[in-house]
């Protein structure tokens, strides 16, 4: 009898553990954006202003990382998108 209930406690903590979502890819949210770029000289004077194309975008999953966990180049037009992502909390 106690053997089963405590395979029947092991089989719930297992059920409960495993439906955590974790950060990172996989769900239905996404971020986009476009890269504009302000160019400042030494002496903090704006020399120009301009979109950005080709340029890497990082994203971080989560709040205890410290490195970055994926990356996006801006296409033609200096626009990015991380898809399939998981809404934040």
């Amino acid at each position: 009898m106690y053997q089963k209930l405590i395979i029947a406690l092991f089989g719930v903590l297992f059920v409960l553990t495993a439906c955590q979502k974790p950060e990172g890819e996989g769900g239905t949210s996404s971020i986009t954006g476009y890269v504009f770029v302000n160019d400042y000289d030494n002496n903090g004077n704006l020399r120009s202003s301009y979109y950005a194309p080709n340029e890497t975008i990082y994203i971080v999953y989560g709040t205890d990382n410290t490195i970055y966990d994926d990356s996006r180049k801006t296409n033609y037009d200096c626009a990015y998108e991380f898809k399939d992502l998981f809404a934040g909390e």
